[in-house]
């Protein structure tokens, strides 16, 4: 239930989608539904569900566009190499009566992926057994670094994420964001946002003074 931290914009345009689903209910299926405010009040509340319930439904599609990667599937062959240039694009939504009960993870151990209107799911690890199943709704570790997956799950799916790798610091979070530190004796990074406290071998990283862990240094 976020209907409350929605924005005024979200908030109208989830009461006219209830309205032309009452009306489109009401002509098409000859429901019975009355323009009662309980009845309206339903409808946005499925409206929402539906947003953050929904899939992605995504194709592969070409980056390059040049005639020679379309001929050979979105690959291109020049002085004797391989090129692949190509992204996800989300080509609509759907709701799946099971997929939308998967649980997020930032570090999933399944992927999803798409035939015609199908949903297939295929482990990318080794899942115990009684382990959760999760998937990914977007923002993967190594991607995007904490603070932006936070924001983004917040702001598209009206959740705090407190999986594995939100949870706790991890090494990708540190580095993605971070440079190269200028000694050439050290393969360290270096963050605005991140302190560390160095001992042999080893060292102690936090991040805003919290998540503390330990990382070890290579041998010299």
């Amino acid at each position: 239930q976020h209907y409350d931290v929605d924005s005024p914009t979200s908030k109208l345009e989830s009461h006219i989608y209830a309205i032309v689903l009452l009306s489109c209910l009401q002509k098409h299926y000859k429901s019975d539904l009355s323009w009662k405010e309980e009845t309206l009040a339903q409808m946005v509340l499925l409206i929402c569900q539906v947003k953050v319930n929904s899939i992605a439904i995504v194709c592969m599609k070409s980056m390059d566009g040049s005639q020679g990667l379309t001929e050979n599937k979105g690959y291109s062959a020049a002085d004797d190499g391989v090129m692949c240039s190509v992204e996800q694009v989300k080509v609509a939504q759907a709701i799946y009566m099971s997929g939308s009960l998967f649980n997020h993870s930032c570090r999933p151990n399944v992927h999803s992926y798409f035939h015609s209107r199908t949903l297939f799911l295929r482990s990318t690890t080794y899942i115990k057994s009684g382990s959760p199943v999760e998937l990914s709704y977007g923002p993967q570790a190594g991607e995007m670094n904490l603070v932006k997956r936070q924001k983004s799950l917040q702001e598209n799916y009206k959740f705090s994420c407190q999986c594995s790798s939100c949870s706790e610091l991890h090494l990708s979070d540190l580095v993605i964001d971070s440079f190269c530190c200028p000694r050439s004796s050290c393969l360290g990074a270096v963050s605005e946002s991140t302190c560390y406290k160095s001992e042999e071998n080893c060292v102690h990283v936090s991040v805003d003074e919290s998540d503390i862990c330990k990382l070890s240094l290579p041998v010299r």
